[in-house]
């Protein structure tokens, strides 16, 4: 049996795993159940079977060098900017909107936040603030990728090949933060809680967080991304089909999580090793040579799993958002020392002891590429439409957590609240165990919510077009411009972040 028909089955074989998106979406939560994350993961750039990759990088062109070393390169600088802050904005807010209120009287009904949970202590004692989120991506890059033939049979036109690829990334995140602010207060009351701000602006920067801050203004990353090394056989190399799977391996070169700031710029897959796989295959569809036109059809899958890693994330509490910011004592000495001094704001900020080393692995994700491509002489055209999929992180603690650590009441004084919240209900706080008991308010393990430190699963769908042109020198070169618009359903929209991309792409067969 002729062996390039063993490449069917296996191109087959591989995209029955497209299907896990089917998996993911039915598994998915919704838009309001998807608030108060302190981690959101941003597909990278320039994967295998992503537009601006695969785009007017195909057969043709790689072996559109007939006397030359069996070598194609391409090189494709890019930009994009995320789209639709509001719904990104709800995925790190509190509450299921892109904006809250934050009041310091616990007696007022109509606020979201606490503001004395933030240090927002002020003489009048009546604080009241709205807060905003809008946060933004927005990238610019260069992705490489060479490809090298080997081992090829000229007289069957099949053979293996290697390729390698990476991207220099620069990536700016802006997390939106804004404040309007309808009641002062009459300032920061320093006299009674020396640490005491008068807005939440200065409230998410406090020196004394060594995490989590919500900071104005944007943070920058600049690195290479991970780079792709893959293994591929082409099965069929000919008129009118083509066909080559592949197997790979993701190596990390970026930074990973740390926890300091919300929203924070990374570059690439947060530095986890992966393995990879996949298939490409392209049937004719037209041909009317008397014209010069061309037409056919692409298809394009790529696996790609994550190797678990270790990386600082922060968690809340089970049904508490943002429960991380409350204040607790560290241990019972602490609470016994602000008994001692009778003191109300003696503790230590939640932040920095819900912020814990995690063992993330985010598992599997899939990407399909579907593409008409039209060519009439020398140019170019291609439309296509991209679907990926990613699943759920899966986080543990890499330590057990070690008890000790209660929440600290309202007025403090050595006293606890176990069930306090960020919003302050007055009826709950209220409530203060005193020290006597306090063993009965210690936070346990199981009391930690880790789905708060994971990336929800994740569905984008993105529409592209490219057009080209290629030179039939002796090393035949090629140029292209491309755009893309990936989005997702509202179902799915606060743990995605849809974007605008645009590309150009300068190739080289030899």
């Amino acid at each position: 049996m002729d062996r390039s028909f063993l490449g069917i089955p296996i191109f087959f074989i591989l995209n029955l795993l497209s299907m896990v998106h089917v998996y993911a979406h039915t598994h998915c939560k919704r838009n309001c159940e998807t608030v108060s994350h302190s981690f959101l993961d941003v597909r990278p750039p320039f994967l295998s079977a992503s537009p601006e990759r695969i785009s007017m990088f195909r057969n043709e062109q790689i072996h559109a060098c007939k006397d030359g070393y069996h070598n194609a390169l391409q090189m494709v600088p890019m930009g994009s900017s995320s789209l639709d802050a509001s719904r990104t904005a709800r995925y790190f807010s509190p509450i299921c909107n892109q904006s809250f209120i934050v009041d310091e009287n616990p007696a007022v009904v109509d606020k979201d936040v606490l503001s004395q949970n933030f240090n927002v202590v002020t003489k009048n004692g009546d604080f009241r603030s709205v807060v905003s989120l809008a946060p933004q991506q927005t990238f610019v890059g260069i992705g490489f990728e060479y490809r090298h033939e080997w081992l090829r049979k000229a007289e069957h036109n099949r053979g293996w090949w290697l390729s390698a690829s990476t991207v220099l990334q620069y990536v700016r995140n802006t997390i939106g933060l804004c404040e309007h602010i309808i009641n002062d207060g009459g300032g920061a009351n320093v006299t009674a809680n020396p640490v005491a701000v008068d807005s939440m602006v200065k409230a998410f920067h406090q020196e004394a967080w060594k995490f989590g801050h919500i900071v104005q203004g944007s943070r920058e990353k600049t690195g290479f991304a991970d780079i792709e090394l893959r293994l591929g056989y082409e099965w069929l190399s000919c008129t009118p089909y083509h066909l080559e799977s592949y197997v790979g391996l993701l190596i990390p070169t970026s930074d990973k999580a740390n926890g300091q700031i919300l929203f924070q710029p990374l570059v690439g897959n947060g530095r986890h090793w992966g393995f990879l796989f996949g298939s490409r295959a392209g049937f004719d569809i037209a041909d009317l040579p008397e014209y010069g036109i061309h037409l056919r059809m692409e298809l394009a899958n790529h696996t790609q799993f994550l190797l678990g890693d270790h990386q600082t994330r922060a968690l809340d509490l089970k049904n508490r958002p943002w429960s991380r910011y409350l204040d607790l004592y560290v241990n019972q000495e602490q609470a016994e020392r602000a008994a001692l001094l009778n003191d109300r704001y003696l503790a230590t900020p939640g932040i920095n002891i819900l912020t814990l080393p995690v063992t993330v692995k985010p598992g599997i994700s899939n990407t399909v590429n579907t593409a008409f491509v039209a060519t009439w002489r020398q140019c170019y055209g291609e439309c296509g439409y991209n679907v990926y999929v990613r699943s759920a992180d899966s986080v543990g603690l890499s330590c057990p957590w070690q008890e000790g650590s209660a929440i600290k009441a309202l007025n403090g004084q050595g006293n606890t609240n176990p069930v306090r919240t960020i919003a302050g209900n007055e009826l709950i706080e209220q409530i203060a165990v005193p020290l006597a008991d306090y063993q009965s308010s210690l936070i346990r393990e199981s009391d930690l919510d880790l789905q708060t430190a994971t990336h929800p699963c994740t569905l984008l769908q993105t529409i592209y077009g490219v057009v080209g042109y290629t030179w039939n020198t002796r090393h035949p070169l090629f140029l292209s411009a491309g755009g893309s618009y990936m989005f997702t359903n509202a179902a799915h929209a606060t743990a995605a972040l849809p974007r605008l991309m645009l590309w150009g792409k300068w190739g080289i067969a030899f």
